[in-house]
């Protein structure tokens, strides 16, 4: 962590403070079994990696099906998710998976913010954020009718992006059976740059001069506003980068509060 701050023979006060952690890891043996593809072995690879499928877009016509690797999971359709074959045997099947993203846990992890000050006028802001991370967006709420026909609420998301017959630049594969071995798997589909910059908190707030307040026999009468989580700059949108796997929790909450500060 780096603090810098100066107090000038004007009246101006400013500081800067800032963090940057930079973390990684690498497995150098594991009790993994001797794979038959290198691209599934554990070595190498960092903890917390996903191992998935590569996705290569949705199904958009019966022939796309017939001239691609059969898929084992289930019988595909149109609308379903098509995976890239990469062992070459003309089968999708756990064999084709592999280290797709980053660990959910950040490699790099930062903030940084300041304070300026003038004549009892004060402004203070902080950011942080990380990178080099990964999540998923899945589970019930993206995953149609994962739990039973009409069980479970979907994501405005899915609705909106989903595969159908007259929308058939849908992001999101078709809706299916609740047990659709195919469409619900892990896979870059559903990955997601989990990095973001964050607003956590702001505030603004105004000091009356001394001359003022020791006539009414009052040492300091402060008036602020502040916020937190006030904006996100990420690229899901649709849930919190720092939640876990899925599609998030409770939505985070922003805030923003005035007050009064009067000290006797």
């Amino acid at each position: 962590m780096l603090e810098v701050k100066n107090q000038t023979d004007k009246g101006w006060f400013y500081s800067f403070r800032g963090n940057f952690t930079f973390a990684r890891n690498e497995r150098l043996e594991t009790d993994q079994p001797v794979q038959p593809f290198e691209y599934l072995s554990e070595i190498g690879q960092p903890i917390g990696r996903p191992l998935g499928l590569i996705a290569l877009g949705l199904f958009q016509s019966d022939e796309d099906i017939a001239n691609s690797p059969t898929q084992t999971y289930s019988t595909p359709r149109v609308g379903d998710i098509k995976y890239k074959d990469l062992n070459n045997d003309g089968f999708i099947d756990d064999f084709d998976r592999t280290f797709i993203g980053y660990s959910r846990t950040p490699e790099v992890m930062f903030g940084f913010g300041g304070t300026v000050a003038y004549k009892g006028v004060d402004v203070s802001i902080f950011f942080n954020g990380a990178t080099r991370t990964s999540t998923f967006i899945d589970g019930r709420s993206i995953y149609p009718y994962s739990q039973g026909f009409g069980q479970g609420n979907l994501l405005r998301e899915y609705y909106d992006n989903r595969w159908t017959e007259t929308n058939i630049q849908g992001h999101y594969p078709r809706v299916g059976s609740g047990n659709n071995l195919n469409n619900f798997r892990t896979s870059t589909h559903y990955l997601r740059d989990a990095s973001y910059v964050r607003l956590r908190n702001a505030e603004v707030g105004y000091t009356l001069p001394e001359q003022l307040t020791e006539r009414w026999h009052i040492a300091k009468i402060r008036m602020f506003a502040n916020g937190m989580n006030l904006y996100t700059w990420d690229s899901i949108k649709v849930i919190d980068p720092e939640s876990n796997y899925g599609t998030g929790g409770y939505p985070l909450q922003s805030s923003v509060n005035f007050g009064l500060l009067v000290n006797f």
